[in-house]
């Protein structure tokens, strides 16, 4: 209505695949194919990060038919959730990778994830993830982390690349 400042809401600003945006049945089917792979690739590799064998049949059931996968897609067509609920996988096993490894490429890596997810999905549901990886580390007696200095630098560079949307969301709300 008046006084709506625009764009409204959040989107897949930067998301490469917005190239297949001119036709929208392609866009879609690329999209939710290629999430749906990024969602099955992460989850079968934490499974392996907790050494739990797995039948490869097994984890593409229970991602495909995950009840948020059936919510995001088929229900609401929510794709903003969606991608973070995709990123999820990925963000989660880089994090694992770093509390395995604690190397400098894990610490990108996932710093490159998470970036992603926060510039293109949707912030409510980012910072139930965020606040379950927090919780994670905690639960996980991962606090010896806080005394280093890799976690501090890559959230400079965190808050480096998020700057200019932090920058908008806080002056979309002023």
């Amino acid at each position: 209505g008046p006084g709506v400042k625009f764009p409204i809401g959040q989107g897949l600003f930067f998301h490469p695949l917005i190239i297949f945006l001119g036709n929208i049945k392609i866009f879609y089917f690329i999209f939710i194919l290629t999430h749906i792979l990024v969602q099955i690739n992460y989850f079968s590799k934490t499974l392996k990060q907790f050494k739990i064998s797995n039948n490869e049949i097994i984890p593409i059931l229970l991602v495909i038919f995950s009840i948020s996968n059936f919510n995001y897609i088929y229900s609401d067509d929510w794709i903003s959730l969606f991608f973070s609920y995709s990123l999820l996988f990925v963000s989660f096993y880089y994090l694992n990778k770093i509390f395995i490894k604690d190397s400098l490429i894990a610490y990108v890596q996932f710093t490159l994830a998470i970036s992603f997810m926060i510039l293109n999905g949707h912030p409510g549901l980012i910072f139930v993830y965020i606040l379950f990886f927090f919780l994670y580390g905690i639960f996980n007696k991962k606090l010896n982390l806080i005394f280093k200095k890799m976690p501090y630098v890559f959230l400079l560079i965190l808050i480096i690349i998020l700057s200019e949307y932090i920058y908008w969301l806080i002056e979309d709300t002023l």
